[in-house]
């Protein structure tokens, strides 16, 4: 018997993404249709409330996250100092410890901008169970 192929999302016809984007109770008009291929529409209300609080949850760990890099920067400072006068090391002594600083300061930085566009996804899916909810046909 022939195998019917399977196609991944990105090329799957339009009228297949139309039809995707129809299970959804109700859309936000704010949030690109490509963004509810993210997720998986809901099938019934309480699907979607139980969607919403999990995205919550999620949403709430990755604000926390951001606000420990946020303290950890503080700690580290916004740059790497300068050496400061009378500085009991060698230059290169110095230099090594700086550039640990620098490179520290700038993984802090990479990993809270992967933290804000997590932070942002489950904000969008969030608003979308909620507008799901509130739009549940009775």
């Amino acid at each position: 018997a022939p195998t019917q192929a399977v196609y991944p999302k990105e090329s799957e016809s339009y009228s297949d993404f139309l039809s995707e984007l129809a299970e959804w109770p109700a859309r936000i008009s704010l949030i690109q249709d490509h963004f509810y291929r993210k997720l998986s529409a809901p099938r019934s209300k309480e699907e979607a409330e139980r969607n919403l609080q999990i995205h919550e949850h999620c949403y709430q760990d990755f604000k926390l996250q951001v606000e420990i890099i946020d303290l950890q920067l503080e700690t580290m400072g916004a740059a790497a100092p300068a050496a400061p006068e009378g500085f009991p090391f060698s230059g290169q002594e110095f230099n090594n410890t700086n550039q640990y600083q620098s490179n520290k300061i700038r993984e802090a930085k990479e990993r809270k901008g992967r933290l804000l566009s997590s932070l942002r996804f489950h904000n969008n899916a969030r608003a979308i169970f909620w507008f799901s909810i509130i739009n549940w046909p009775e």
